[in-house]
């Protein structure tokens, strides 16, 4: 059986993380967090597959959260999107200039939402089976150059055309 996603939404407002959790939970297990400090506290626990970032919080917004996040090489991989009501291009590029992966404002279209979330994990999904494979191909290299190197030593030891 395949481990279900799971998916940590952060907002300072309660009705907005029910609001999401309730459009995802029935494929996703869900993390909350109403603030960045607990969102920061939350990934020091759990590593989501996915973070769901309210940009205008009191304290340490979305933004700033982020920057924390990106800056942490364990989690730099987990998709970030923002969702706003800060509806403008400057909010939308800063988000993705600090390395979000996506903005949505506010009021969410959850159909959208929904489409997003799953083209983003599979995005994440490809991009690990990428680094598996790379991973594998420089193994294998290593191996044949490491054969490559013993035939050769060999030759060295017994010169080819000796015993024909």
């Amino acid at each position: 059986m395949d481990k279900r996603l799971s998916i940590l939404v952060v907002d300072d407002e309660p009705v907005n993380i029910q609001l999401l959790s309730s459009a995802l939970k029935d494929v996703y297990d869900i993390l909350t967090a109403q603030d960045g400090y607990e969102a920061i506290s939350m990934l020091k626990k759990h590593t989501p597959d996915l973070i769901l970032l309210d940009v205008m919080m009191p304290d340490l917004n979305g933004f700033e959260v982020c920057k924390i996040i990106r800056g942490c090489a364990q989690f730099d991989d987990i998709p970030v999107i923002f969702i706003s009501a800060l509806d403008t291009y400057e909010g939308t590029r800063q988000g993705l200039n600090i390395g979000g992966n996506d903005y949505i404002t506010k009021p969410v279209d959850l159909a959208l939402l929904k489409q997003r979330v799953r083209n983003h994990l599979e995005f994440k999904e490809r991009d690990a089976t990428v680094k598996r494979q790379r991973n594998q191909m420089v193994h294998q290299k290593e191996m044949l150059e490491a054969a490559l190197a013993r035939v050769k030593q060999l030759e060295g030891i017994i010169p080819i055309g000796m015993y024909s």
